[in-house]
C-alpha cells in the first residue's frame, strides 16, 4: 500500500503487510526488500505490518535499528489486535 500526505509538504508512506501463519515469522530479509523499495521510490516512511510476528532482536539490526521509529514501524500481530480495538472503540480515525 502506498499513501501520501499532503500538508505543508507531501510525505510518502509505503506499508507492507505480511499475512502468515502462526508461527511463521517475517524476516530481516522481508524487512531489507521493504527498505530497498522505499529507497527506490523516495518513501519518507515504512511501515511492516503482520498478523503473526517478527524474528527474534530484528529490531536491534543495524540497518532497522537507526531507523526505527522515525522512518520504519514494526506491527505485530499483538500490537495490530490493539489498534483494531481501539478503532473499533472510536479510538482512532478521522
Amino acid at each position: 500500500m502506498i499513501a501520501n500526505k499532503k500538508s505543508l509538504g507531501t510525505i510518502r508512506i509505503v506499508e507492507s503487510m505480511k499475512a502468515y501463519r502462526p508461527g511463521r515469522l517475517v524476516r530481516a530479509a522481508d524487512l531489507r526488500t521493504m527498505w530497498g523499495i522505499m529507497q527506490g521510490d523516495k518513501t519518507s516512511i515504512g511501515i511492516m505490518t503482520t498478523n503473526s510476528d517478527f524474528v527474534p532482536r530484528m529490531r536491534y539490526e543495524p540497518f532497522i535499528l537507526d531507523y526505527l521509529p522515525s522512518r520504519l514501524e514494526l506491527i505485530n500481530g499483538e500490537h495490530l489486535l490493539t489498534i483494531l480495538e481501539d478503532y473499533r472503540r472510536g479510538g482512532l480515525g478521522p
